[in-house]
């Protein structure tokens, strides 16, 4: 999948990670992508936007990001893969995510210089 092709819905709640999210993705990665700082919000985005690919803050307000992110992948087809972003990364919580279908489960903070090419590795199935 080319970066042209890969379109990336992120949510976090933190306008800080949100903003970091955007620079990772927009302006270093170059991607295709659509940053939102809430659950009604990137349920919105999905009125004009597919995704190929979600990036979900484990944690957003009082909803498990996980559970969110099993929800919307009922929601898009082709069903995208989706990346659990968490500040405690554990065994557990990646363990947990990857039971709920994550490819993959990465720990904030991340660096925005990398970031895109981790999601790009993901949407290769690597």
């Amino acid at each position: 999948m080319t970066a042209e092709e890969l379109r990336v819905l992120a949510v976090d709640d933190d306008p800080d990670v949100a903003e970091m999210l955007s620079l990772a993705l927009i302006d270093v990665g170059g991607l295709h992508a659509r940053v939102v700082t809430s659950v009604e919000d990137a349920m919105a985005t999905l009125a004009d936007f597919t995704p190929t690919l979600l990036v979900i803050d484990a944690q957003l307000g009082n909803v498990d990001g996980i559970a969110f992110a099993e929800q919307l992948t009922h929601m898009i087809a082709p069903t995208p893969p989706w990346i659990l972003l968490t500040g405690n990364l554990d065994r557990s919580v990646e363990e947990r995510a990857r039971a709920y279908g994550a490819a993959r489960a990465l720990a904030k903070p991340f660096s925005p210089a990398t970031f895109a090419d981790e999601l790009r590795d993901v949407a290769r199935g690597s």
